[in-house]
């Protein structure tokens, strides 16, 4: 959780000053639903727990380091298998690797479309929302130099 303590001013026309009214405490609250099934009825019941303002909803992809690494052998299989192709397309073949460089993300982040279309949509009803999952890519791209025989 966060917390966020602000001042809150008034204006006093007589002395035509501002001064401190008092404090406003905002607090944040992170929340992680795995079950997708279930949380249009957990956002439908937060304003009767006093949540009166949702920040944003994404989704994010768990263990991100294993679909890398799956895309990553995926991409340098693909990438020997054209530098291959393109060796013998010119009467050579590949010879040891001289450079490897590499490059990736895990693809956009949804941000709260389920809720109107905008993230930070306040919630007024306690109608359960939509939620759909959807899909996420998760990309690396390769550059490998070989020398060539």
């Amino acid at each position: 959780a966060q917390y966020d303590l602000q001042p809150r001013y008034e204006y006093d026309e007589k002395t035509r000053r501002s001064f401190i009214s008092g404090y406003t405490l905002t607090q944040t609250v992170f929340v992680k639903v795995r079950a997708i099934e279930k949380a249009a009825a957990i956002l439908a019941g937060l304003p009767e727990r006093g949540i009166n303002q949702i920040g944003s909803i994404s989704f994010d992809v768990d263990d991100p380091e294993k679909y890398l690494s799956e895309a990553r052998n995926e991409a340098f299989g693909k990438a020997r298998a054209k530098a291959e192709e393109m060796a013998r397309a010119n009467g050579l073949a590949l010879g040891r690797i001289v450079n490897v460089s590499e490059s990736g993300w895990p693809g956009p982040i949804y941000y709260g479309a389920a809720m109107g279309g905008k993230g930070g949509d306040m919630l007024s009803a306690p109608t359960p929302a939509p939620i759909q999952p959807g899909t996420q890519e998760v990309k690396v791209q390769v550059s490998i130099a070989f020398e060539l025989k």
